[in-house]
C-alpha cells in the first residue's frame, strides 16, 4: 500500500490576502507554486494576471528569493512564510514606472495587465512597427485581439494623474459610473482616466477596467 504524499504546510501572503495556507509537494518548483495562486485567486483579487512569469516567491524573513529553478524542499521549511511579489520588467527608453501600480484588467477572464512604465500601450505586438517597446498589454491572444489596433490606445502619467488617448482610427469609449459614455480622444487631446472607469476597444468589445492599488 502506497504511503501518502508528504506535503508542506506553508503561509503565502498573496497582496492583500495575507497568511494564506497551502499545502504543496516539496518536489515541486515555485513557478508551479505561483501558478497554482494564480488560479486559486484570480477570481477574488482584480490584480492578478495570468502568467506565472510575472511573479516571484521570497521568504517574508529576510527577503531571500526562492530560486525558480530549484524545488521547494531544500529552500523552504514546513510553516515557511513566503510573499508573492511582481516582476519589474526593464524599462524602454524614455520610459518611467508609475507613481502608483496600475492594472488594466480584461473583463472576460478577469485577469489584470500591469502597466509596468509609462508611457504605455494597449494593442497588439509587432516588432517592425515603431514604438513595439512601449506595448505594456498585448492583447495579440485575445479571441477579439484581430480587432485590436498594434496601437490602439497610449496611457500615461501627469502629476499623479493617469491620461489616454487613441494611438489610431480604431474608436475607444470610457465608461464611468455605468451610466457615463466618454468617447477616447485621438492623439491631439486625452482624456483622464479615474480608478474604476471601463476602457471599451469599440470594434472587439474588449473592456478594460483601469485600477490603481493603493499601498
Amino acid at each position: 500500500m502506497a504511503s501518502p504524499p508528504k506535503y508542506l504546510e506553508l503561509r503565502i501572503d498573496v497582496f492583500a490576502k495575507s497568511g494564506q495556507r497551502a499545502q504543496v509537494l516539496p518536489e515541486i518548483r515555485p513557478p508551479d507554486l505561483v501558478a497554482a495562486i494564480l488560479e486559486e485567486f484570480g477570481d477574488e483579487l482584480d490584480i492578478l494576471g495570468a502568467a506565472p512569469e510575472a511573479y516571484w516567491l521570497r521568504k517574508a524573513e529576510g527577503n531571500e528569493r526562492l530560486d525558480d529553478l530549484l524545488p521547494l524542499e531544500g529552500q523552504v521549511h514546513d510553516g515557511e512564510h513566503l510573499v508573492l511579489e511582481e516582476t519589474d520588467p526593464d524599462l524602454p527608453a524614455h520610459t518611467r514606472r508609475p507613481a502608483r501600480s496600475v492594472y488594466l484588467q480584461e473583463s472576460t477572464t478577469q485577469r489584470a495587465f500591469k502597466i509596468p512604465w509609462v508611457p504605455a500601450i494597449v494593442g497588439r505586438s509587432d516588432p517592425d512597427l515603431p514604438e513595439n517597446d512601449l506595448v505594456a498589454v498585448d492583447l495579440s491572444a485575445h479571441p477579439g485581439g484581430g480587432r485590436v489596433s498594434r496601437r490602439h490606445l497610449r496611457l500615461w502619467e501627469e502629476n499623479g494623474e493617469y491620461y489616454i488617448q487613441t494611438a489610431s482610427a480604431n474608436p475607444a469609449s470610457i465608461v464611468r459610473d455605468r451610466d457615463v459614455e466618454i468617447p477616447v480622444p485621438a492623439a491631439s487631446a486625452k482624456e483622464r482616466l479615474l480608478p474604476q472607469d471601463i476602457i471599451r476597444l469599440d470594434r472587439s468589445q474588449i473592456t478594460l477596467k483601469f485600477i490603481v492599488r493603493e499601498g
